[in-house]
């Protein structure tokens, strides 16, 4: 009989660890698809047993770039809080890439949730201003200074990219047309967006931890250091002033709560070296030391 109850407490031992993990939710990048997470996935599960990890399957592929951001927040937020409201006691919300713009809306615009911690994973959260991989073919590199002149109108908002693309050559342009990034930050001069920025900001402090990672390596993401919402000094031609995040007058202001969030202890920002965009989910070493420690 001791035998019997010194199993049964091995199982309900066993069973409560597997319950231990908050439920994860990820979203994908540019052109990507919920397959393309397949590794960050794996290594959650494996890591953290009986894990509830959802990687949403929306916008994928050409879709991503082809809706607004408005739009695809708009539904990914409608997923996530399904999720949130079936797990009171808190969830984790990783995004890659352009998938951490989109969760980064969803925080700051769905009301309620239930976020414990959002992991950005090499998401430009403070703009992309340079190649873009995954778009070259439509927009060769050279075009990238004329860029804005595509993208700071209504049309070029309807692209996802456009929504956050940061020209720091034509701040004011960006300022009047940005139809996602500039209102995430408030930093649109729409003045219809005062009311709805305190709630947003209200809503975006309800997140317990921010974990912010990127890399000199990242090959992608430009400047890479917007990935810790750093970025180049506006009006400078030759690109080589980067203004680190405590610097940022979107922080100064507490625009949207990145300064008090900082202020408490909330963000953890990490440095990933020898690591390129497409590998940051895929490497092992960077999903073990980086993101894992967050969810618990």
């Amino acid at each position: 009989m001791h035998l019997v109850g010194t199993v049964l407490l091995f199982f309900a031992s066993l069973l409560a660890s597997c319950q231990a993990f908050k439920p994860v939710i990820i979203i994908h990048g540019l052109r990507q698809a919920a397959s393309s997470l397949k590794d960050i996935d794996g290594y959650i599960r494996e890591a953290h047993p009986g894990t509830e990890v959802t990687v949403l399957d929306l916008y994928t592929r050409d879709e991503s770039y082809e809706a607004p951001m408005m739009e695809q927040v708009k539904d990914f937020g409608a997923a996530i809080k399904k999720i949130s409201d079936a797990h009171p006691e808190g969830f984790h919300l990783i995004g890659f890439s352009q998938g951490g713009l989109i969760a980064r809306g969803v925080l700051q615009i769905v009301p309620n949730l239930n976020i414990d911690t959002f992991i950005s994973l090499s998401s430009p959260q403070m703009g992309q201003f340079g190649d873009i991989a995954s778009i070259r073919k439509y927009f060769p590199a050279f075009l990238k200074k004329e860029l804005w002149r595509l993208l700071y109108n209504t049309r070029g908002q309807l692209l996802s990219f456009g929504g956050y693309w940061s020209d720091p050559m034509h701040v004011d342009s960006y300022r009047k047309t940005s139809k996602y990034l500039a209102y995430l930050n408030n930093e649109t001069s729409d003045a219809s967006h005062v009311a709805d920025s305190f709630q947003w900001k209200a809503n975006f402090l309800r997140v317990q931890k921010l974990v912010l990672i990127g890399g000199p390596d990242d090959g992608t993401i430009n400047p890479w250091q917007s990935a810790h919402f750093g970025y180049w000094r506006d009006c400078d031609r030759s690109l080589s002033v980067i203004v680190p995040m405590r610097d940022q007058e979107v922080y100064l202001m507490d625009s949207f709560g990145l300064k008090t969030l900082d202020q408490q202890g909330r963000i953890v920002i990490t440095t990933v070296p020898n690591t390129n965009h497409t590998m940051m989910h895929r490497d092992k070493n960077v999903v073990t030391s980086a993101v894992l420690p967050h969810l618990t």
